[in-house]
């Protein structure tokens, strides 16, 4: 597939009715930087999440299972990118912030969404790695 707008790109892969398996897509972003490499992939979670669970184009949080939180993980690890949830306070939020020098991976950057004064979602996206699969040796 050469260069497609955002828009097809999150039809190709949350337009299915079930996920690819991991790497069934690969994916150029051009961001040269982690910064923008971390927002690209944040507006394919954003959108990803729209297109499956969204209605008129708005993504109601309190629709969002683990399970529906699950699928969208298997989607994004169809293109080899995976994220982490942590639900916390507002003092651990502050707490946990990284400063912008510090940020080195594309896992020290944090999509963070205020649901309330007192609780906030901090995601953050990194290579998706398979898990290891034990055969036995006989």
């Amino acid at each position: 597939m050469g260069k497609v707008k955002f828009s097809e790109l999150i039809e190709e892969i949350f337009g299915r009715p079930y996920p690819l398996p991991p790497y069934s897509f690969e994916i150029t972003f051009k961001g040269p930087t982690n910064m923008q490499l971390f927002k690209e992939i944040s507006q394919v979670f954003m959108m990803g999440i729209n297109h499956k669970y969204g209605v008129n184009n708005t993504i109601n949080i309190d629709t969002l299972t683990p399970c529906r939180m699950n699928t969208i993980k298997d989607y994004m690890n169809s293109f080899g990118m995976t994220f982490n949830m942590k639900y916390v306070t507002y003092e651990e939020y502050l707490k946990l912030r990284t400063p912008i020098s510090e940020k080195k991976n594309i896992r020290d950057y944090n999509l963070n969404i205020h649901l309330n004064p007192e609780l906030t979602i901090m995601i953050n996206f990194d290579m998706y790695n398979e898990p290891t699969k034990w055969l036995p040796l006989m």
